[in-house]
């Protein structure tokens, strides 16, 4: 798939949709734009954008629709948050309210290659617990002792 540059804001968008479409069945510009606080103009915008793009179906005044290229690529940005939040959480012990703001931040600039070695990362991690579990816990400790 041809990965057009999306702005971090047109990212949180497809997600938005998605989450909004798992929830409700179908997503309203106004529903978006509550969700990221932003103008229905703005949301009108990005989603004219994102339909120009082949990522959402949209009929003026009507419902928007993520298309199978839009499924994906806000799977492809839901991946990159869940990596980092799983890296926050059970390395860097952070807490989910912590975690939340930075991970939605960094997942805009983080690349695909970087987000790979993370996801391995946290396989290696989770594939021996009772061996990584031991430096993990000894790393947590050592950031407590920070000032």
């Amino acid at each position: 798939m041809d990965h057009h540059t999306l702005t971090p804001v047109e990212e949180d968008c497809l997600v938005t949709i998605n989450t909004i479409e798992k929830e409700e069945k179908v997503a309203r510009v106004s529903e978006i734009a509550r969700r990221l606080n932003v103008s229905l103009v703005t949301v009108s915008t990005m989603v004219k954008r994102l339909t120009t793009l082949r990522l959402t179906d949209h009929e003026s005044y009507g419902y928007v629709h993520l298309t199978s290229l839009g499924l994906k690529r806000a799977g492809d940005v839901l991946k990159k948050r869940e990596a980092i939040t799983l890296f926050f959480q059970c390395i860097l012990g952070m807490n989910s309210e912590e975690v939340d703001d930075e991970a939605c931040e960094l997942e805009h600039s983080l690349s695909l290659e970087t987000e790979r070695r993370l996801r391995k990362l946290m396989e290696f991690i989770s594939s021996s617990p009772e061996t990584n579990s031991q430096w993990v816990k000894a790393f947590q400790k050592f950031l407590s002792h920070e000032v």
